[in-house]
């Protein structure tokens, strides 16, 4: 407690050789140091049940813990982060290489001067995650939860991300280069960031099932949920409910050869400007597998549900079942806006849908845009 370090870990310090396997019941609180503030590992070992790191603050990097290359940290149920500080990675700081387990872990009000509010992994990581709770943490730049850099890959399953910010981008997470992240019965409510509410993703992969996004926010501009550059994301049976973007792609914003695949997947109450579930721009490509619902998504000027532009597509295959696009709005093209773009509907459903500034109840096509059906049914828009 309360004890300062000038290098390496503030209340403890374990050198490369060391022998530890677990420690139990443990508490580093009010601990400084450069590195790794409670502690700084160079070797690999498990905090077993009862360990808490609070209000520890790193100068540099981890504020709970600060592991260093090609080590192994597992933390179970019962370890909690709270109030940790550091430039990057709040909670704890993952060395190039290092292996991370977490189960049942706590992160709270945990926050960083630049990137990962509570972790961060550096190149070539991997993070495996399940029931963990990650709430209020922040990061001054990207990453609000947990920041991921290049070559490294996260798995995820069922823990919580809530009310997680970033002041630049990823509210809950950021992706780098070739990483991956994969979520399975996860739930995203209220997380912010300017751009990519809960998620942004550079030349990454994300892929969720029966995951729930709620009320998340692009407060700056684009991807109330997701944003993607040169990035490939796909999704089955989760819901997309009440988020937004105060310019583009309440949910999903889709830029430079990006593509998204949905599968049965439930998109609800969502808003924009422009395009109030999902944007596309630049070619990128929107595959709808089926069995997917936009219902009563709203975007102030274009695409109620979906905006399609320069040369992006949307394809709703009706492969596994078909899609509604039900009581969406929009200025323009109440469920889909077309701007030199293109739609291939198979079996789709458009009920109720409305625009109302102008024209294209359903479909608004302009410059050159594109659309071919088969077989959908055009009620009551």
């Amino acid at each position: 407690i309360n004890n300062v370090g000038s290098g390496y870990g503030g209340g403890l310090r374990l050198t490369s050789g060391s022998a530890w396997g677990t420690a139990d019941s443990l508490s580093f609180v009010g601990n400084s140091a450069t590195y790794g503030a409670g502690f700084a590992s160079d070797a690999s070992g498990t905090l077993t049940t009862s360990c808490n790191f609070t209000s520890n603050i790193a100068g540099v990097n981890g504020g709970g813990a600060h592991v260093t290359s090609s080590v192994t940290l597992s933390t179970p149920t019962g370890c909690t982060f709270d109030q940790n500080q550091a430039s990057a990675g709040g909670a704890i700081f993952l060395g190039s290489g290092c292996m991370y387990f977490g189960d049942g872990t706590s992160f709270t009000d945990n926050s960083a001067t630049t990137d990962g509010g509570a972790i961060y992994l550096q190149e070539s990581c991997t993070m495996s995650s399940s029931s963990c709770n990650f709430t209020q943490n922040s990061a001054a730049a990207a990453g609000g939860a947990i920041y991921v850099a290049n070559v490294s890959t996260v798995a995820d399953a069922g823990s919580s991300f809530t009310s997680n910010t970033a002041a630049s981008e990823g509210g809950a997470v950021r992706l780098g280069v070739a990483s991956v992240f994969t979520a399975t019965a996860t739930s995203f409510t209220t997380n912010s960031a300017p751009t990519g509410g809960v998620l942004s993703l550079d030349n990454s992969l994300l892929t969720s099932m029966g995951c729930a996004f709620t009320q998340n926010a692009a407060t700056g501009s684009d991807g109330g949920v997701v944003f993607l550059y040169n990035a490939t994301t796909a999704d089955t049976g989760s819901s997309f409910t009440s988020n937004t973007a105060s310019t583009s792609g309440g949910v999903f914003f889709l830029d430079l050869n990006s593509a998204l695949t949905l599968t049965s997947s439930n998109v609800t109450s969502n808003t924009a400007a422009y395009g109030g579930a999902i944007f596309a721009q630049t070619s990128s490509t929107v595959t709808d597998v089926g069995g997917c619902s936009f219902h009563m998504n709203q975007a102030s000027v274009e695409g109620g549900a979906v905006r399609a532009t320069s040369s992006s597509s949307y394809t709703a295959t009706g492969s596994s079942s078909v899609t509604s696009f039900m009581m969406n709005s929009a200025g323009l093209g109440g469920a889909v806006s077309l701007d030199s773009a293109s739609l291939l509907s198979t079996g789709s459903i458009f009920l109720e849908n409305s625009a109302t500034g102008t024209d294209g109840g359903a479909v608004a096509i302009s410059n050159g845009g594109s659309m071919t059906d088969f077989g959908s049914n055009f009620t009551s828009n």
